[in-house]
């Protein structure tokens, strides 16, 4: 039998938000743009926090006018995340998905090398 148990110390609930990135005509990318750590009252409480994001988040790309209330119009998708499309004046999607952290691995940089050990004078009476 497989244990793909979580461990507890991993398991945290989060709001994942990606943007649509447009930068130029062709090149539009889906970047994390916000992950939300909801630490207290599981899934019940991330689900809360990401409809409340489906309904007010704006994205940067939608770039809203100054006192312009955005459009939008929130989708609930089937697996349970959100899609939004804002306008403000322009159209950009976000979506907003609960996740279960189930996993961390701290960034660990490569032991520096050390210098190789001093050799006896070289050319010139120089190191």
């Amino acid at each position: 039998m497989i244990d793909d148990a979580v461990p507890e110390k991993y398991v945290v609930w989060a709001v994942l938000v990606e943007e649509e990135t447009c930068r130029g005509y062709e090149d539009h990318r889906w970047e994390l743009t916000q992950r939300h750590l909801v630490e207290e009252g599981g899934r019940a409480a991330a689900d809360v926090l990401a409809r409340q994001l489906a309904m007010e988040h704006i994205p940067a790309e939608a770039r809203p006018l100054r006192g312009a209330t955005p459009g939008r119009r929130v989708f609930r998708v089937a697996d349970g995340s959100w899609l939004v499309e804002v306008r403000a004046p322009q159209k950009v999607l976000c979506r907003i998905t609960t996740a279960e952290q189930v996993h961390v691995q701290p960034y660990e940089a490569p032991p520096k090398e050390e210098a190789p050990p001093a050799r006896g004078k070289g050319l010139f009476g120089r190191r």
